[in-house]
């Protein structure tokens, strides 16, 4: 399938694939490449940060409190650590993942992604 399309001055070091792959909503063409440096904390990166955090908090505790008190440790306990687990996973993945958009490696390439 070979797929006919214009990559910005920006990001010609980006494989074609890739770049597909990452721009099929059409967002990577709109992206603002004056007035942004990179390594920049907008509000709402913020909030992110912040939620994800307690979030990650919370699994922890939940965690922690399973594991000291022994009257938790059945069946259905062991259910909610599994998903107390899961969700701290996932919410240690996304602050990663904001980071990583943060420190200016948004540009998809496959050094970065793999």
């Amino acid at each position: 399938m070979n797929h006919e399309m214009s990559v910005p001055g920006t990001l010609k070091m980006i494989n074609p694939q890739i770049y597909l792959h990452y721009n099929y909503t059409g967002k990577l063409d709109h992206r603002p490449s004056t007035g942004t440096s990179s390594g920049t904390l907008n509000t709402k990166t913020i909030v992110f940060l912040v939620i994800c955090s307690f979030i990650a908090l919370e699994n922890l505790t939940v965690l922690i409190a399973i594991w000291k008190n022994h009257r938790f440790h059945n069946r259905m306990y062991f259910f909610i650590g599994n998903l107390a687990l899961c969700d701290l996973l996932a919410g240690v993945a996304y602050l990663v993942n904001l980071d990583v958009a943060v420190d200016g490696n948004s540009a998809p390439s496959a050094g970065t992604w793999w």
